[in-house]
């Protein structure tokens, strides 16, 4: 007998959030260290990042998530040079991975407080280059500073604009412009990361297999207002993922279906 698909119902695909915690989040203070510059942090992430962490996950997202990735030489194109990543935010953990194991160099990404906000895992977050974005004002400087930061020492970021976990959605949410600044301020190319779900070829795996397909380079368009070009860059970005979820026959494994919410209005 076939297994009934998961639902899930949602009412708004800007707001909602299936990560399935329930974590009571730390505030960023104004003197929080994004990048600690000392010598014993630095000894440390370049061991907890490069011995532990990147072999494990290379491991753990080829055997529990059979992931593939497509295009991957086009990031060759920036070799040597700082680039931001948009993907979009379909599994929890594997999207706390992947960028390990994009590029050789150090990948930071740019991660809720809630990932700083369980007792003790801060530290190793921020070792593995999990960048939290600010949710006081205060932090904000501190936070803008350290993009600057990595982009000068010509590191990577990953940025998940659609900012909510929606596990194994087949589609491309909207999301804002907001952070399309960060790349046209550096003048940094971008890259697209699309996460398309296809039936595994495994007899033994009920899943999807992962296939993250790589799209750019994109970059800002000179002859353009600042404002217009944080736009188009969003918008190319945002069309190129699209594009690419049409493209391949994905498998549905959690089916979403939208609640109408003026007719839960009508009958409270």
């Amino acid at each position: 007998m076939k297994k009934e698909k998961r639902v899930i119902y949602y009412k708004n695909t800007l707001t909602d959030d299936f990560a399935g915690t329930s974590i009571k989040q730390k505030k960023i203070s104004e003197k929080y260290n994004y990048v600690p510059k000392n010598f014993f942090f630095g000894v440390t992430s370049w061991f907890l990042y490069y011995i532990i962490a990147k072999p494990l996950v290379f491991l753990m997202v080829k055997i529990i998530y059979h992931q593939k990735f497509v295009n991957k030489k086009l990031i060759k194109k920036s070799k040597g040079k700082p680039y931001f990543i948009y993907a979009n935010h379909t599994n929890g953990m594997l999207d706390a991975y992947t960028p390990n194991i994009i590029r050789n160099r150090k990948n930071y990404i740019l991660v809720n407080p809630d990932a700083i906000s369980i007792k003790g895992v801060g530290f190793l977050v921020k070792c593995l280059g999990g960048i939290p974005v600010p949710n006081t004002r205060k932090s904000v400087k501190n936070y803008m500073d350290s993009i600057n930061y990595i982009v000068k020492h010509k590191n990577s970021i990953t940025i998940y604009p659609e900012a909510h976990i929606w596990p194994y959605y087949t589609k491309i949410r909207e999301f804002s412009d907001h952070s399309f600044r960060y790349p046209v301020d550096n003048n940094t190319p971008v890259y697209s990361l699309t996460n398309v779900y296809v039936k595994s070829k495994c007899f033994y795996r009920k899943k999807p297999r992962v296939l993250s397909v790589i799209s750019g380079p994109f970059y800002k368009n000179n002859e353009l207002s600042r404002l217009d070009q944080i736009k188009d860059l969003r918008n190319r970005v945002y069309n190129s993922m699209v594009d690419i979820s049409l493209r391949y026959n994905q498998e549905e494994y959690i089916e979403y279906i939208q609640v109408d919410e003026s007719i839960n209005k009508a009958t409270a």
